[in-house]
This record gives structure tokens, sequence and C-alpha cells, in this order.
């Protein structure tokens, strides 16, 4: 039976990409999140001297697709993400001395990077299908007081076909919550981290179009042939966000910024989480990081939330190194995982 309740969504790491492969583990995405068959349908009409259609179609081109509403981002299963969109970490760096284990994920800059492909599968209580050399064409990550970090964005894979789903596939144990009133908020002149901003922080959001495409060609198949990073020019391929900031000090700081022309920040988001089993010589806690040089893209008016003053600055990721910055943005996680399941 399509009992709403029994709906998931699988993944399996793919040995190479489009070469389709059970799953190993469960999404902790909601109900809305499912897998929607995307081929093309053409219809056609036909002058054959009577006024009803005869039956006749084709489908061009054979395409699938996820798209992931907001759902609480964890520390375990973000780096899917990260290497769907960004690059792909074969292997974490273990945090010296401690269980740690790192995942850095640099935006690429000046050379196309190598993602990781997925197989897809889609479940519901009557029927499965499955879509594989799935990757994120775009994702947003965004957090607000008292509440979770959030991830949406949407996967995209080669056709959906009918197939049996992977049994006995579980969400992780440990999927820990990334969480807002846990972040600490850094937005200097000077380097990235340093002091952060305190009471200032009430919400952000970062969107990450990733570059990724799929191209189809003359290839004997109607599903794409592959993928290419391919960035679109600026504005459309630019790294935004915006950061919702109480009117104090601090905030005022952050406007006077905005209002003059090429001004920059180094910009570090930071959440922790559990304690880990055993602390290295870098990280005590989980860890979830945003590091990066931004812009602020327009000149903010005042604005409230629970009648207090506060600014909505708009912003973009800029290359930093000539100021003794990061030329893209790095997303990094620390987990216990030695392998992503």
């Amino acid at each position: 039976m399509g009992a709403t309740v029994l709906r998931k969504i699988q993944f399996g790491k793919e040995g190479t990409a489009g070469t389709a492969t059970a799953a190993t583990t469960v999404m902790a995405w909601p109900a809305g999140a499912t897998l929607n068959d995307e081929r093309e349908l053409v219809l056609y009409d036909q002058a054959i001297g009577q006024a009803m259609p005869v039956a006749g179609s084709y489908q061009p081109s054979m395409m699938a697709t996820v798209e992931v509403p907001d759902t609480p981002a964890t520390f375990e299963q973000l780096p899917y993400w990260f290497e769907g969109g960004i690059r792909k970490v074969t292997t974490p760096t273990a945090d010296t001395g401690g269980s740690g284990q790192i995942y850095s994920y640099a935006y690429a800059n000046t050379a196309a990077p190598t993602i990781r492909t997925f197989t897809i599968e889609g479940a519901s209580g009557q029927q499965e299908r499955e879509m594989y050399y799935s990757f994120v064409e775009e994702f947003s990550i965004s957090a607000a007081s008292n509440e979770a970090w959030m991830i949406s964005g949407r996967w995209r894979g080669r056709a959906a076909t009918d197939g049996t789903v992977t049994a006995a596939q579980v969400v992780p144990a440990t999927n820990e919550r990334i969480l807002f009133n846990k972040t600490s908020f850094y937005c200097t002149q000077t380097s990235i981290g340093g002091t952060a901003m305190t009471a200032t922080l009430l919400g952000f959001t970062i969107n990450v179009p990733t570059g990724h495409r799929a191209v189809t060609t003359a290839d004997g198949t109607n599903q794409f042939t592959t993928t290419v990073w391919a960035p679109d020019t600026a504005p459309a391929g630019q790294i935004t966000g915006e950061l919702i900031v109480r009117h104090n000090a601090n905030g005022e700081a952050l406007y006077d910024a905005a209002v003059v022309p090429g001004t920059t920040r180094k910009l570090r988001l930071q959440s922790v989480g559990a304690t880990l089993t055993t602390a290295g010589s870098s990280y005590t806690y989980k860890t979830v990081r945003i590091d990066g040089v931004i812009e602020f893209t327009e000149i903010p008016n005042l604005d409230e939330r629970d009648s207090e003053d506060t600014y909505a600055l708009p912003f973009r990721f800029v290359d930093g190194g000539i100021t003794g910055g990061l030329d893209s943005p790095v997303f990094l996680v620390v987990n216990e995982l030695a392998a992503l399941p």
C-alpha cells in the first residue's frame, strides 16, 4: 500500500559514476523528499483528416531529481551534500591523537573538482524507483535562533527506473542535529576566526550553486552522458547568503562595512555538537564550520524582530586570497566516521 509513512530515500556510493550500486544507508529526510521522474514527454499531432487525435508521443530525454525541502542537518549526513556537490573526499583526515574524522571541502575556484556520485533509491510502500549517477545541483544551508541548521536542495540523476529496494537499511543510530544556538559567529577584518561576535547573529542563509551540470550527447542513449563543472558567470554562479544581526555595536560595525564599496570581511560560522570519544590535537567536539571571505551586496535598511532593531545583510563569497584570506569558501565537518556509510 502507498501509505506516506512508508516513504524513504536510500543512498549507495558509486564506485564508477553511473554504475548503479546497492544502498548502504537511509537519509534522515522528510516525506516531502521524493524521487521524481522528469523524463520529457512530447505529444505530437498529425493532420490526417479527422477531429480526434491519434495517440502518439516520444521521450527525447530521460532525467530524474530528488528535491529535498528544509530538513535538519546532521554531523553524520551533511557530508553527503558536499561529496555530491563540492568535491569528493576519499578518506577523511584523522585528528591527531583523537577519534575525530575531518571532512574538508574547499569550493573549486580555478580547476574543476571531482565529485562523488550516488545511486538513490526512492521507496514507498508500493514501489521502489531509483536513479543513478546522482549529484547535487544546488543546496542551501540556513539557521535561526532556537532551531537546527537546515539543509535543502536538488539532487539530479539519470532516469527513474523501477527496482527493488535494498533491504535492511536504516538511518544511522548516531545522527546528531546541528544546532544554531551552539553556533559561534566571526566576521572580522583580520584573520578568519579570532574573536567571536557575541550576542549578534540571529540567523543566516547560504545558497550554493555547485556548478555541476548534466551533459547529454549523441551517445546511444537518451540519458545524460556525463557531468561537467561549468559554473554560470556572475551573478547566477555566485555563492550568496544573508546574515540577520541585532543592531548592537557589532551590527553597526557590519553596517559600516556594507556602506564602504569593496570592503570585505572574513566570515566563520561554527557549531559544535557532542564531545568526541577521544579529544584530538585540533577538535574536542563534533564540529561543522563554514569559512570564507564575503562582500556585502546591498545597503541594509533598519528592520526589527521582537521589537528590537535588526539588519539583514546580503552578501556574496569572494576571492580573499589577495588579502590573506581564502580564495573560496571551505565547508568542514568533524564527526567520528572513518568513511561515509
